[in-house]
């Protein structure tokens, strides 16, 4: 047997699948009907569509960008990075090649070195010694983590024929083959990476959230901001009750659901601009493509739509629905979705049924479409900490930004009352003595809001100097010297006699006439008394700040 048909080796390869097993695995995949043939055909290595970053070995070893349009037969390595690549289809079976995955053509066919790979039949693909040949329909995924945590071959409908050597298996829907030690388990779908991609024009940006979005990029994890711009690399992951707005600057946007999880797998310029390419790892996206814009569209496995006006759902393990427009199924030739209707993978197309997250949706969609306003009210122009209360759109991010004291700048955020509602608070915030002026913003993009105010923040409380308490005939007169701010007035209430006075005045000297009361003495007015019974001032001015005196 000639050297030259021994499967590739793979330094992923366990060493206890010796190369006698590699060299029987070549011969059956030869032979005609053995366990290895390919009794189904063949998956072409022709690209069908790239995106992102991608890259074929050339000349010397050197590796070159596989271009966009590259129709040719693979013939030596490709490499991703962030973006995958199609191989085959239009009608046969494919292969889905991730990002930061490797491979090299044997035989005609895919051979896996690293990373992830979705593939459909009929066809097959090598993986570390094994030939796994799906005959029919069906759908399976190989994964190759590096440092080899996982190596595995897990098919999610259909059947695939694994072989290794003279040994071969059966792996049905729902089961996984351990590469490593050649054992079967039990499979459930939890990351459907290869299930929906979204392509669009111009820059990516987190338009709204709610609840707790995580941020993730290759160097740190964060809350999620609005108006955060997504680069390759870079991940969305939502919480439970937690969903995110995404839109695109060309036009049109996508929502992800709560326990989702979205990555962008690459940002490219091409002739049109910045292109950006979205990957729904697991969960469920709502998408609209609005009338009269351009620069959305969506390009997956499961989903195809450059129609404007549309509105559907895809969640990752391929559930289509639609509710506006009409989308194609490019995993399906011929299939076309139109409004009312739904699509679950193997299944034909259903009457539409609407449940919690397409109608949270149609909720949110209304709330978008509405124009964004803002309004805010102030407990008074003077206070002791900044309290502002604002309304605006659900959703909305608010931002006060102040100039105080010294010319300092600052910008404080506006919290939700509750979550979900139109009420926004200042957080508690203590700020410097001082006048301040400021803006407040609304953002619910792509709109936008602004309003000016201005307040001044005092905790010096009045005081009350010079006081004298004089009675004249029936009038007892008040003197004395009132401090505070030059643009505030404070109340002043007296006690003397059992009576209580008020008087709202300004800062400076004052002189207070009062009618004295029935049984109000008077001796003593020269010690500041009346009578037997000493006066008492309270004080409080329009920020809230009180000073007592007992002249």
């Amino acid at each position: 047997m000639s050297p030259s048909v021994r499967p590739p080796r793979s330094r992923f390869r366990p060493a206890l699948v010796p190369v006698l097993s590699a060299l029987l695995l070549a011969a059956s995949a030869q032979g005609q009907g053995g366990a290895g043939g390919d009794a189904g055909g063949q998956i072409a290595l022709v690209p069908s569509l790239v995106s992102g970053r991608a890259e074929v070995q050339g000349a010397g070893g050197r590796w070159q960008p596989l271009a966009k349009t590259s129709r040719e037969v693979l013939s030596s390595g490709l490499r991703t990075g962030a973006g995958r690549v199609v191989l085959g289809g239009n009608g046969g079976g494919r292969v889905v090649v991730g990002s930061s995955s490797r491979l090299r053509p044997y035989q005609q066919k895919v051979d896996a070195q690293e990373g992830q790979f979705f593939f459909e039949g009929p066809g097959g693909v090598y993986a570390l010694g094994w030939h796994c040949v799906m005959d029919g329909p069906g759908q399976a995924r190989v994964d190759l983590a590096p440092g080899g945590s996982v190596q595995r071959l897990a098919v999610i409908s259909g059947t695939v024929r694994a072989s290794s050597g003279s040994r071969t298996l059966t792996v049905t829907g729902g089961q996984q083959l351990n590469f490593k030690t050649g054992q079967l388990s039990a499979f459930a779908e939890t990351d459907p990476w290869y299930a929906s991609q979204y392509v669009g024009e111009g820059k990516v940006t987190v338009q709204a959230l709610r609840g707790g979005v995580q941020y993730r990029s290759p160097a740190s994890a964060q809350t999620a901001q609005v108006g955060q711009v997504l680069s390759a690399g870079d991940r969305l992951l939502t919480s439970g009750g937690a969903w995110a707005e995404l839109g695109f600057s060309g036009g049109g946007y996508l929502r992800l659901g709560e326990q989702s999880e979205l990555a962008v797998s690459a940002v490219e310029l091409t002739s049109r601009g910045r292109e950006v390419t979205l990957q729904l790892v697991r969960g469920r996206a709502w998408n609209v493509v609005e009338s009269g814009q351009g620069g959305y569209k969506i390009s997956t496995p499961v989903v195809s739509t450059a129609v404007r006006g549309t509105r559907f759902r895809v969640d990752a393990e391929g559930l289509v629905k639609v509710m506006e427009g009409r989308v194609e199924l490019p995993s399906e030739p011929g299939v076309l979705l139109t409004q009312g209707v739904q699509k679950e993978p193997g299944t034909p197309p259903q009457p539409l049924t609407l449940d919690a997250f397409d109608e949270l949706n149609f909720s949110l969609d209304a709330e978008r479409g509405r124009p964004l306003t803002l309004a805010f009210t102030l407990p008074g122009r003077t206070m002791q900490a900044p309290e502002v209360l604002a309304e605006s759109s659900a959703d909305s991010q608010l931002s006060l930004r102040l100039r105080g004291p010294a010319a300092s700048e600052q910008t404080l955020a506006l919290v939700p009352t509750e979550e979900g509602s139109r009420q926004y608070r200042l957080p508690p915030t203590e700020l410097p003595e001082g006048r301040y002026r400021g803006t407040l913003r609304a953002v619910r993009l792509p709109q936008s809001q602004s309003r000016s105010l201005s307040f001044t923040v005092d905790r010096t409380p009045p005081v009350l100097s010079g006081v004298q308490v004089a009675a004249s005939g029936r009038l007892i007169e008040v003197r004395g010297t009132l401090e505070g701010r030059p643009d505030e007035r404070s109340v002043v209430e007296l006690r003397l006699g059992g009576e209580r006075y008020l008087r709202t005045l300004p800062p400076g000297p004052f002189q207070w006439l009062i009618p004295r009361a029935d049984g109000v003495g008077a001796a003593g007015m020269g010690a500041g008394s009346v009578g037997a019974e000493q006066p008492s001032f309270s004080l409080r001015d329009t920020a809230g700040n009180e000073g007592h005196v007992r002249p």
